[in-house]
């Protein structure tokens, strides 16, 4: 089973919180790329694991998070 995980992406509901200028800051101070992940981000994702070319694959976490993880 694989499985994808998702870091902070533009969606209406983060938006709520990224409206204010220093908690975007803050926000973006946290992604080392420096960018709120588009929705598309994952979409082409987990296009990639239910692919062909990710047939071999197998118990892959997927981490779409622009980086935040190393931080």
């Amino acid at each position: 089973m694989n499985s994808v995980h998702p870091g902070t992406i533009e969606t209406p509901m983060i938006e709520m919180f990224t409206s204010n200028k220093e908690v975007r800051e803050a926000t973006l101070a946290g992604i080392p790329l420096n960018v709120l992940g588009k929705p598309s981000d994952i979409a082409y994702s987990v296009l990639y694991l239910a692919s062909d070319e990710a047939k071999f694959g197998t118990g892959i976490e997927l981490i779409i998070d622009g980086g935040s993880i190393l931080h």
